[in-house]
């Protein structure tokens, strides 16, 4: 309902209505795309897989929501772990090396990560997804 708005300030109200909050104006800037994004689904019969990484950890981690930030140590190493039992050949810090910080965050390289693991479970047949119907074809979060 809010994509069909023809302006920010009508997609906030919206926002409000359905959320209790308003929606930012940087998301309101996404919506462009976002239409771009299900003229093409729609269009070419395509399959897009929204991942959300968090939620690969959490199915990394037996379905346990990891409480510690991922841009903390604890939180950091925890993820690490679940990455390498996963891959055995991943080397956070072989990783690190190839980017300068300024332009890649550790928890950036970690989400990639998770967002690979998420992809290989749907090549294998093996993802879950949110919701497990979807309102719409073609939109759904995967993990």
């Amino acid at each position: 309902e809010m994509l069909e708005q023809p302006n920010y300030e009508r997609a906030s109200y919206v926002s409000k209505r359905l959320f209790g909050k308003s929606m930012s104006l940087q998301s309101w800037y996404l919506f462009p795309k976002i239409k771009d994004v299900q003229t093409i689904i729609h269009d070419a019969h395509i399959n897009l897989y929204e991942i959300h990484p968090e939620l690969s950890f959490r199915a990394m981690n037996h379905e346990e929501v990891i409480l510690e930030s991922k841009k903390s140590k604890e939180g950091f190493e925890i993820r690490n772990a679940l990455l390498r039992r996963h891959f055995e050949s991943f080397d956070f810090e072989s990783i690190r090396n190839l980017y300068p910080r300024k332009d890649v965050m550790d928890n950036d390289i970690l989400d990639a990560m998770a967002v690979l693991w998420s992809t290989k479970r749907i090549q294998a047949n093996e993802a879950s997804f949110l919701p497990k119907i979807p309102e719409k074809p073609n939109m759904q979060i995967v993990y």
